[in-house]
């Protein structure tokens, strides 16, 4: 399978997705940050980036337009207490 780079800085999530990517077949590779993605886009072979939204240093917005300018297709995802409804 594919080459997935999964970008949050929660860390149980980062485990639940590389969890059930690995036993797809897929090679995971994790970043819980901006420069750590960034880094990696630049150096490997990636076929799909995860991108949490909203994360509390930065937006994935930007790392998320940045994977599609290198033709990377590129999911997003809302998950946890950042995006939980507030009462």
């Amino acid at each position: 399978m594919g080459r997935v780079l999964v970008v949050d800085d929660d860390p149980q999530i980062c485990d639940l997705l590389e969890m059930a990517l690995s036993e797809t077949g897929c090679t995971v590779l994790r970043a819980g940050s901006l420069a750590h993605a960034e880094q990696i886009l630049r150096h490997e072979q990636i076929g799909l980036a995860l991108v949490d939204t909203p994360m509390a240093c930065f937006s994935g917005m930007k790392l998320a337009a940045c994977a599609a300018n290198r033709g990377i297709k590129v999911v997003m995802m809302a998950a946890g207490e950042d995006v939980a409804p507030r009462v």
